[in-house]
């Protein structure tokens, strides 16, 4: 890893664009890193380890919402259902981070709420991999 300082950075942009092709490239401002430049093939491999990462978490947090209300813990059921929202939000489920529309964000917060719901009457849902 190059670490240059935001001076060097924007003098040398060039070449800290063609560095970053190879490996990550850290800007310092002050002797502190503040950002990252990597490549775009790297990025968005984070990217989908990120959005996998998230619909699993998403995933976990919806059956253990679906547990607690069973359970009579609607509190609990309901603090989940809200992570799982939130994360389904960044995952493959939803639409990608910063373009998720409200409305689709919605939805997706109506159908987890459905779902608990329909595992608290009874229904059986599919569990995840």
């Amino acid at each position: 890893m190059t670490n240059y300082s935001t001076k060097e950075a924007q003098q040398r942009f060039s070449q800290v664009i063609e560095k970053a092709q190879r490996q990550p490239v850290i800007i310092e401002r002050h002797g502190r890193a503040r950002a990252a430049i990597v490549s775009m093939r790297r990025f968005e491999i984070y990217e989908n380890l990120m959005k996998v990462f998230a619909d699993e978490l998403a995933a976990e947090n919806l059956h253990e919402a679906i547990k607690a209300a069973k359970e009579g813990r609607l509190t609990a059921s309901a603090q989940l259902r809200k992570e799982a929202a939130f994360m389904a939000r960044f995952g493959s489920a939803g639409a990608d981070a910063g373009r998720a529309s409200l409305r689709g964000f919605d939805r997706q917060r109506a159908g987890a709420v459905d779902a608990v719901q329909l595992a608290a009457r009874g229904a059986a849902l599919p569990k995840p991999e």
